[in-house]
Parts: structure tokens; sequence; C-alpha cells
């Protein structure tokens, strides 16, 4: 019973952790941060396990990056036990893929930590260090015992990679990932480079005040220059979404397949007023918005999609106290921004931290334009309401005597007949 408890307890945790790599792959996180994380999920709830990354040092020395219970335990403290778990480090870093070794009566810890998991770290094709996971309970397939021969047997068959193997693989292609997005996610957030391409964003998004001028500008800007492969921007009238403009597409099917199945997408998910972010795999949604989505993941082909509300941002002013003033109520969406990838399940890098800020614009922009239409409409509605005033003003009997002389007069004209 208690090696089948710690099966399964094991399963969890790299299950958890594969999600959680996933999910903070999207975040563009530092990779310290990142291992941190990523560290802490993978031994939530088990006590006995420890966690660290270890980068490649000087002197053919593996250095402790980022830990999670290595310090604590004391392991590092020995010198003995710490040449041990070199010769472990050794061993991941000449791997191309994870292994699990039986630790056997190798370390001091044999009674705590009777398994060692060992994730090789890339980036590219460069070999930057090793995830390591002292654990107990994890079912893997061929798992070896250092005591024994490293030579593999010839009467081996290859076996289906178990669920662990499997988490494993995702994890290591995961921390690959973030790797290699860190470089290019740090150039994106840098001010030096995002505030003049944002400058001249909101400069040449607020030059019009025409919608379907403020509607071609946000989403072709939007494809150029956050890196997304196609764009769409709905606008919110009442409870209703209506297609405004789609990058890359002068005349728009309002009734094709695609734009019918985004709107009810839209519909479903529109009401919490959050950002929603599906990068390639099922999430957790309710079963009738996850029928909608995966509908339209397969209508359209897309591998990756952000639906991101566009709120007009109050005016922020400090009162006397020194304490900004500001409505604290959540502000309905004037709009929505879905930004889509094709070639690629994940998000380009730096997106999600840049399009708070970029669908801020894009939401005064809408705004403003829905203003000046209506403004537009303003001659009009001064004429009627100087009718309805004479109407019902005091003059109302003089006023329905010439309405009448006129209608009749007009009714005349069409029916009376007259010889030329």
């Amino acid at each position: 019973m208690d090696t089948l408890t710690n099966s399964t307890t094991g399963t969890k945790s790299l299950r958890a952790a594969s999600d959680a790599a996933r999910r903070l792959l999207c975040e563009d996180l530092p990779p310290l941060t990142f291992f941190n994380e990523l560290l802490k999920v993978l031994v939530d709830g088990e006590l006995e396990s420890i966690a660290g990354v270890w980068m490649a040092g000087p002197q053919q020395q593996m250095t402790l990056f980022a830990d999670h219970g290595f310090t604590a335990s004391g392991l590092l403290n020995d010198r003995r036990q710490s040449q041990s778990n070199q010769e472990l480090l050794l061993k991941g870093w000449l791997t191309n893929s994870p292994i699990l070794l039986e630790l056997g009566s190798l370390t001091a810890n044999a009674k705590q930590h009777h398994q060692c998991l060992l994730i090789p770290l890339f980036k590219g094709k460069q070999r930057l260090g090793v995830l390591q996971l002292l654990s107990s309970g994890i079912d893997w397939p061929d798992s070896k015992d250092l005591q024994a021969s490293d030579a593999p047997s010839e009467e081996e068959e290859p076996q289906e990679p178990s669920p662990e193997q499997q988490y494993a693989f995702e994890i290591m292609e995961s921390c690959q990932r973030s790797l290699e997005r860190a470089e290019a996610a740090l150039k994106s957030l840098d001010p030096g480079r995002f505030q003049p391409l944002f400058a001249t964003f909101c400069s040449r998004l607020h030059q019009s005040l025409d919608p379907r001028v403020v509607g071609v500008t946000a989403v072709n800007e939007t494809c150029t220059h956050l890196g997304c492969d196609r764009a769409w921007l709905f606008e919110r009238s009442g409870n209703r979404w209506r297609l405004r403009q789609v990058s890359g597409q002068r005349k728009m099917r309002h009734s094709s397949p695609q734009v019918r199945q985004l709107k009810t997408l839209i519909r479903q998910v529109a009401p919490t007023g959050e950002r929603f972010l599906f990068a390639g795999q099922e999430l957790n949604l309710p079963e009738s918005i996850l029928k909608s989505l995966m509908a339209y993941v397969h209508e359209s082909g897309v591998q990756s999609l952000v639906l991101e509300p566009l709120v007009v941002p109050d005016p922020v002013a400090p009162d006397p106290a020194g304490k900004p003033t500001g409505s604290k109520r959540k502000k309905r969406p004037v709009g929505l921004l879905v930004c889509e990838q094709f070639d690629d399940n994940l998000p380009p890098p730096g997106l999600l931290h840049r399009l708070s800020v970029w669908g801020e614009q894009i939401a005064l922009a809408v705004q403003n334009a829905k203003v000046h239409s209506r403004l537009l409409l303003l001659p009009g509605m001064k004429f009627l309401s100087q009718v309805f005033e004479g109407i019902y003003a005091s003059r109302l009997a003089t006023t329905a005597a010439v309405v009448g002389i006129l209608i009749a007069a007009i009714v005349g004209l069409c029916t009376v007949e007259t010889d030329l």
C-alpha cells in the first residue's frame, strides 16, 4: 500500500510540474524565477523530496542555481555526500533524455531518497545544466541501480514510455523553451526598444477618429509589432459583439463559420472580464467553453490564441492627502482584441506583458471613435428637438394648424387630377 501511494504521489508531482512548466512558459519569467516556481510545484506535498537546478561551473563542477531543499537538508555540507552527488549529476549531464537512477546505498540519505531523477537542460544544442529531484516512489520502467553495470542489455526490447517518463520529457522541453525564450522576452521588454515603438503606435492609432481606420490600424500594428500571426478586433454593442476588423483582410465575411464560432467563444468568455489564454493544450474549463474552443481551433487551425478585454482606463488624479482617487468598480470592456498564432503553440515572447498597455490605447481609440460618431448625429438631433419643442410648447395650436394645412396640400396635390 505504501509503494502504491508513493507511486501515485510521484506521478501527481511530475504531472503538476509539467502543467506548471507549461503555464510558466507563457509568463516569460527570468530563468531563476522560472526554476524556483517549477521546483516549488515539483516537490509540493512531498515532505521528503528535495530538488535543485545545477548549472555548469568551473573545474568540471556543477553549481547550484535554484534550490528547493538541498541547502536545508545538509546534503552538501558533507564532502563525501557532495562528491557522490556530483557523480550523479555527471550522469545526467552526459545523457540526452531524462533518466531515473536507483540510489542503492551510495548516499547517506538512502533511507529517505531512494531515487534520483535527472533531467538535462539545453538551450538549443548547448548543454547548460541538470534538473535533479531526489524522491521515492516514482514508477519508471528500466530504471537502473547505480551499482549495476551501465552496459545495456542486448535482450532489452523498446517499451512504451510510462506517464512519469512522458511528464519528465515535457518538463525538459518546457525548460529548454523557457531558456530559449528568456533572451527574446528580455529584448522585447527593454524600455529603450519598446518605448519608441509604443509611441509610434499610439501616434498612428490616434490620428483618425474614423472607426474603420482605427480598426485597421489596431490589428495591423498589433501583428507588426507584437509578432502575432493574425489579430481580430471586436466591438461591444450592448450584449452583442460586432466584428470590426481582421488583420490582412479588406472584406470580412461576418457569416463565415470561423467568425460565428469565435463569437460564440467570446460570448462565453467575455463576461468574466479577464484575459483568456489558450496555449496549445486543453484547460480546466467548463464543458461548454471547452467545446466552443475546440470547435474554433479545429475550424481555424490556430495553435494558440489570446483574448484581451479592451477596457478604457480611468484617469487617476491624486487627492490633497496624496492618495490616488478613481473608481475601483470593474468597468465593462468596450471591445476585445484577439491575437492568434498558427506556427507556435505559445504566444510570442513578451506578448502578455505588453498587451495590457497596448490594449488600453486601443480601448481609448475605439471609445473616442464611438463618441465622435455620435457627435456627427447632433445636427439631425437638434432639428428633431426643435420640432418637438414647437409641438409641446405654447404654440401647439398654431403648429398643429400649419402642419395640418401642409399635409392637406400635399395629399390634395397627389390625389386631385388637374387638366393642363
